[in-house]
């Protein structure tokens, strides 16, 4: 059986990522079903990560992201924590 994804992007109010401190101004996300009609892809508490730094960080209420804490980060999957692990290591010489 093949499963299917939703992919969805969105803007956010833009500010600057806690960690590297990159410009912040949309998101995509991943998800097993879409949104309902007027609902938002993204609620408040959702972890995502920073494209440039791969830091984890937390969606606030008020559209913007904040680094999340090391509890916050207890639940994210093994396999997230292993693609995080990659995008953060420094390139390999070809």
């Amino acid at each position: 059986m093949t499963e299917h994804v939703w992919v969805g992007k969105a803007r956010l109010v833009e500010h600057r990522c806690g960690v590297c401190g990159r410009k912040i101004d949309a998101v995509t996300g991943v998800m097993n079903t879409p949104p309902l009609p007027g609902e938002s892809m993204l609620q408040p508490g959702d972890l995502t990560a920073c494209v440039y730094c791969w830091s984890i960080g937390v969606w606030q209420e008020d559209g913007t992201v904040r680094t999340a804490t090391p509890e916050e980060c207890e639940d994210v999957p093994d396999w997230v924590r292993l693609q995080i692990a990659r995008a953060q290591s420094p390139a390999k010489p070809s």
